[in-house]
């Protein structure tokens, strides 16, 4: 599954730490939606392949197909590279001495790529890798979304496990 910018934080932020404030009932009722939203089905196909070239560059291979015709004119498939576990080390400001952690940073962006009139959609694509990426925390994602927002299908997949 792939969450999004809305990702739920660490262990200890969440309505546990706030009691019954209303943090918490939002907390709730995020739950309540992502639950809502993981029980649709999805209304798009996808199927990634990722194969590693060589120790610098991924070959990957991105299909999606939409099945229902009205969808497709509004539809877009997006692929991302992402890196976890990433650290950055604050030395000014509120936040200085500590340690911040960073999961899903975009490392490669692909997209807006159009779903064609029969609801397909395809990227084959050499993707070079940074000497400084930490292979073993990288992971691919790819999605389609109306152009109002509206997902249809999202897929993450690590490249570590």
């Amino acid at each position: 599954m792939l969450v999004g910018p809305q990702r739920l934080p660490h262990p200890g932020c969440g309505p546990a730490r706030y009691g019954t404030t209303a943090l918490g009932t939002q907390w709730d009722t995020l739950r309540a939606e992502l639950q809502r939203i993981n029980q649709t089905k999805a209304r798009a196909d996808l199927s990634p392949e990722i194969t590693k070239q060589d120790a610098h560059a991924l070959n990957v291979i991105a299909r999606g197909m939409v099945p229902e015709a009205a969808l497709r004119p509004q539809a877009k498939m997006y692929v991302e590279l992402y890196e976890n576990r990433l650290t950055s080390a604050v030395t000014a400001g509120e936040n200085a001495g500590y340690t911040l952690r960073h999961d899903y940073v975009a490392r490669q962006w692909i997209g807006p790529l159009d779903v064609d009139a029969q609801g397909v959609v395809r990227l084959q694509r050499t993707l070079p890798l940074n000497r400084d990426w930490k292979t073993p925390d990288l992971g691919l994602a790819v999605f389609i979304q109306q152009q109002t927002g509206d997902v249809l299908q999202a897929l993450a997949m690590p490249l570590g496990q």
